[in-house]
């Protein structure tokens, strides 16, 4: 009957042209049938809208195909009757592995990467479709590559075609079902290939025999571009039609061009175009918002989108990987590979509603405490050693505590976190028993079946998912979908492993989540591809620059062009990529009936690289706008796309004027944040700035059982001291961050060894003057080693090596430490030593009590570490592993260092009341490492008393007064956070420091400013 070819350009003409063709076939009579076969879903849905909107007999025996679904009807019943089934991806992948590992060949060395696998299937998907004498000719190259590649995919092919079809394979079976005058192939009617695009040679030559048994009209959309109209024309050519010379003549689609800084701002503004069109009258659905690559667009359009309440369908942003059931199954998969590494573990608990074995949702945030107080890093023998040591210790600590009715509650407490301990233990057992069935399993079918289970006693229940989102149900059943696929690949590839399976399971997973939306409710997201055979009122597009449209050619490493050629015409080049791109771009702009706006970016903020607008619009734009900046689009912005640019615009419209205008006063949180900003950027001490003066319910200070070091917070950083103990905030640090052993962390490895030292020693000490002997020294190294490997034992000291180093260091520091009490005692007539002195903690040692005047006092507990009694007094000592430097302004006359160093004065007052009568008492600073230096020390006296006092008045009377400023110090580059609560990012306290100095002269901060004055004098 021959084909007809009815030349159109794309938009409202491809959709005329589509009325009248139909109502021709008609011929006025309502029931003639007619199939229109379009070449996507969303063109078939556009296509259905404008013939029921134009046909005065609407839709009425119209049907909608595409070629792929054509040929479905019209060969399945043919290749069913042979007993073979469509081929899914799973099943090409795992037969093209198979014949990989049989023969490996050329892919010896690549046959498990997953970049072969991917590559060799998307050149089985276009070599299927050749003719057998152009699958030969490429097969005839000399490259031992490409012979390589064609016998795989013929091995392939010969391995599946028995149980098996593809598309191709349907095709082919249409075709002669069309021949054999099939009864479906009758009732076609009139045929309509509406706007056709890269029709395959099989798909060409079915509509070519449709064409011989019913009347075929081919509307074939052109874009005046003889490149990006090559693949159409080549695509009717494959039906057995012609496209009749200087039969239609457009002019081509014009467009507005705008750049920004970046793709972020680019799409921010984008959404402002499509919010503006809104407000003068076009509808959201009667709109389209484009990109030229999903990444990054394709998630920053749906944030903005979202951002700005704008309804929207098209293509979702996230893939099957990045959702609930997908992200799970993928990371419990990665554990074993991934040793059972902490942030693995983690990374699964917080994919979504993990349950454990009880069935309820386990406690993420707790067990990620307790695995991080237990030192846990990777391995599963660490995780059963320092969990089990971990709950071990809790217990104990519980049962100690539980002596105590006022310590019941911390003991319960105790009791609590041994038990997450345990239940964290045995979850992570569980799936690793799991695992390991799942290692032991050779089949894809009982691998299949393995992982549904798995997922299913990780996410709960057809049931439980009754609560999930939408989007997330249905993913959840995709990735069954999946799993039931991978189950049948047992027809082809009968034995598998674990890994297999989880390389054919990510590649699937990739796969996006589907459409979001319905057609026709709200703009349209997707590609540039997406809008063509559409008629839209506004056409956006983003991402419109050089290297993304057109994008970057890269030949195919399996099939290079060069091969491709010996295919003719029946295989494309890579370089027709660049002109497929070139058809969408015209095609998009001509769906708008307004001139689109295209947006191109002027750079990449993250990778720090310029763009230019793609060469293409050099003929396509009449005008062009350069964003400035994000700042400057905020002061020209005539309508905010969202809350945020609502505030933004007022901002910077009135400045200073807010407040006096009453702006802000009907939004409560942009109020607080002018507030807030003001506040600090101003000289006053505000309450943004920790000023909570005459804030009640502070936590008192006097009558009060408390700690030096406590206090000691307030008068380094007062915001510190809020933070932590009034609000329970404290630094977090990751194990598995741990290179070497802390500094706390030495020091109180120091403590513990020296403690047990002395204490084992007691009076056997050597004479006056006489050195430690080599038995000593033994029993020195025996605690440190048995201390040391508890510390390593608890994920305490760092990375191994490190560790060795660091040990050896710290022995040899404590061995010259006793050289030098050999001398200590030699001078000062040691007659007795106690370690370890504990008071405030039980009813033999009462807290200290420091009177600060009539009716107000201090209780304090601590530890001394060590008191040595002497014929004219006491020696108290503080064993320090850092660095003398911090201590080299301290004496007599600088005993508590503007409040940061209140330890040793405490604990001088300590040891004189548990002496008994006002012994004299010297102080001393003993630094242990060998590098440190002289110990520091002085005479505790009135005078030291009366400084002591005074400080101890200020700090508790700031913390009363809710005096909380933020003091920082200095900027400056250090390896380390020495505040975390002022630098929590790390990246400096510069900022801070300025405010510090701007605040620090407000009369509440005078007494604080003066208890510290020395140390910002030496600053």
């Amino acid at each position: 009957m021959g084909i007809d070819v009815y030349t159109t350009a794309y938009g409202r003409p491809a959709g005329d042209a589509l009325v009248e063709v139909v109502a021709k076939a008609k011929g006025g009579e309502p029931l003639a049938p007619v199939t229109v076969i379009v070449a996507s879903n969303y063109v078939g849905v556009h296509a259905r809208r404008r013939l029921a909107a134009a046909s005065p007999h609407g839709l009425v025996a119209v049907n909608f195909l595409t070629l792929y679904r054509l040929a479905e009807l019209l060969g399945a019943p043919a290749l069913a009757g042979t007993r073979r089934r469509p081929v899914s991806t799973p099943v090409v992948t795992a037969a093209l592995g198979r014949v990989v590992r049989e023969r490996p060949g050329w892919f010896a060395a690549v046959a498990d990467h997953p970049s072969t696998a991917e590559a060799l299937l998307r050149l089985y998907r276009e070599l299927a479709d050749l003719t057998p004498s152009a699958f030969e000719a490429i097969a005839s190259s000399t490259s031992p590559r490409t012979q390589e590649v064609t016998r795989v995919i013929r091995e392939t092919r010969a391995l599946l075609s028995p149980s098996w079809y593809d598309e191709a394979d349907l095709v082919r079976a249409a075709r002669e079902a069309v021949e054999a005058t099939a009864p479906f192939a009758a009732s076609l009617g009139h045929v309509v290939v509406y706007l056709p695009q890269e029709v395959s040679v099989g798909a060409g030559a079915l509509v070519a025999a449709v064409a011989t048994r019913a009347p075929v009209t081919v509307i074939v959309g052109c874009t005046g571009d003889a490149r990006a109209d090559a693949a159409v024309l080549r695509s009717l050519a494959r039906m057995g039609a012609m496209l009749a010379a200087g039969a239609w003549t457009e002019p081509p689609p014009t467009a507005s061009l705008v750049t920004a800084s970046d793709a972020d701002a680019e799409v921010r503004t984008a959404v402002r175009t499509v919010l503006q069109a809104a407000r003068e009258g076009v509808a959201f659905e009667k709109m389209a918002l484009l990109y030229s690559m999903a990444s990054p667009y394709a998630r920053l359009v749906t944030e903005h989108l979202n951002a700005a309440a704008i309804p929207w369908n098209g293509a979702a942003a996230q893939t099957l990987a990045e959702r609930v059931a997908g992200r799970t199954l993928r990371r419990l998969l990665a554990l074993p590979s991934r040793r059972y590494h902490r942030s693995a573990v983690f990374e699964l608990l917080a994919a979504g509603p993990v349950r454990g074995e009880s069935g309820a949702v386990v406690p993420a945030a707790r067990w990620e405490r307790v695995s991080r107080e237990a030192g846990v890093v990777e391995g599963l023998d660490e995780w059963r050693d320092r969990l089990n040591r971990f709950a071990t210790d809790a217990r104990h600590r519980a049962d100690t505590l539980a002596t105590d009715p006022d310590t019941s509650s911390r003991a319960e407490y105790q009791r609590h976190i041994a038990r997450d301990a345990a239940e964290l233990l045995a979850f992570v057992e569980r799936l690793a028993g799991e695992l390991e069935r799942g290692r032991s399993l050779t089949s894809w079918g009982a691998l299949a079946a393995w992982a549904r289970g798995v997922l299913r006693d990780v996410l709960g229940t057809d049931r439980a998912r009754m609560h999930w989102p939408a989007a997330e149900q249905t993913a959840a059943d995709r990735v069954d979908e999946i799993l039931e696929r991978l189950g049948q690949v047992d027809a082809v590839d009968p034995s598998s492993d674990l890994g297999r399976f989880t390389r054919t399971l990510d590649n699937e997973l990739d796969d996006d989540l589907g459409r979001v939306g319905r057609f026709g409710e709200g703009v349209l997201v997707g590609s540039i591809g997406t809008v063509m055979g559409l008629e839209l009122e506004l056409v956006v597009l983003v991402g419109v620059s050089e290297g993304m449209l057109p994008g970057r050619v890269r030949d195919d490493p399996l099939l290079p062009d060069t091969d491709r050629e010996r295919a003719g015409a029946e295989l494309d080049h890579h370089r027709s990529r660049v002109d497929r791109q070139r058809r969408q771009l015209l095609a998009a702009l001509a769906a708008s009936n307004q001139p689109a706006v295209v947006f191109a970016p002027r750079g990449d903020l993250r990778r720090h690289t310029e763009h230019v607008p793609s060469r293409w619009l050099d003929q396509i734009t009449e005008g062009r706008v350069d964003e400035a900046s994000f700042a400057a689009s905020m002061r020209t912005l005539v309508f905010p796309a969202n809350e945020t640019e609502h505030r933004l615009r007022v901002l910077s419209t009135y400045r200073g004027e807010l407040l006096k205008h009453g702006l802000t006063a009907s939004d409560l949180v942009f109020g607080r944040g002018l507030n807030l900003e003001y506040a600090r950027r101003s000289n006053e001490f505000t309450r943004y700035d920790g000023n909570l003066s005459g804030t009640a319910g502070l936590p008192p200070v006097i009558d009060t059982v408390t700690s030096a070091t406590r206090l000691q917070t307030w008068a380094i950083c007062p915001h510190a001291y809020f933070m932590r103990y009034l609000l329970g905030v404290e630094a977090v640090d990751n194990p598995e961050e741990l290179l070497r052993i802390s500094a706390l962390d030495k020091g109180s490895l120091v403590h513990d060894t020296l403690d047990a030292f002395f204490r084992t020693v007691g009076a056997d000490l050597p004479a006056l003057g006489a050195p430690w002997g080599n038995p000593h020294r033994a029993l020195l190294d025996d605690f440190f080693a048995t201390k040391g490997d508890l510390y390593k034992a608890r994920g305490l000291t760092g990375r191994a090596i490190l560790w060795a180093r660091d040990s050896r260091t710290l022995r040899a520091d404590l061995h010259a430490l006793l050289d030098a009490d050999v001398e200590h005692r030699k001078k000062a007539g040691t007659i007795s030593v106690a370690t370890e002195e504990r008071f405030g903690f039980d009813d033999d040692r009462p807290p200290l009590t420091v009177t600060l005047e009539p009716g107000r006092q201090i209780l304090f507990r601590g530890a001394i570490d060590r008191v040595d009694t002497l014929s004219a007094g006491l020696v108290v000592i503080d064993y320090k592993t850092g660095s003398s430097r911090r201590y080299s302004s301290i004496s007599a006359a600088n005993p508590i260092g503007g409040g940061r160093y209140l330890q040793l004065p405490i604990y001088a007052l300590a040891a004189r009341a548990f002496a008994g009568h006002d012994l004299p008492v010297t102080v001393r600073y003993w630094f242990v490492t060998r590098e440190a230096g002289a110990p520091r020390e002085y005479m505790f006296d009135d005078e030291v008393d009366r400084r002591l006092l005074d400080g101890l008045r200020v700090i508790a009377g700031g913390i009363e007064k809710g005096v909380f400023p933020s003091h920082p110090p200095e900027p400056a580059y250090r390896p380390f956070v020495e505040c975390p609560y002022c630098d929590p990012d790390g990246l400096g306290t510069a900022d801070r420091h300025r405010s510090w100095l701007a605040k620090r002269t407000a009369p509440t901060l005078a007494a604080y400013l003066a208890l510290v004055g020395e140390e910002l004098d030496d600053a």
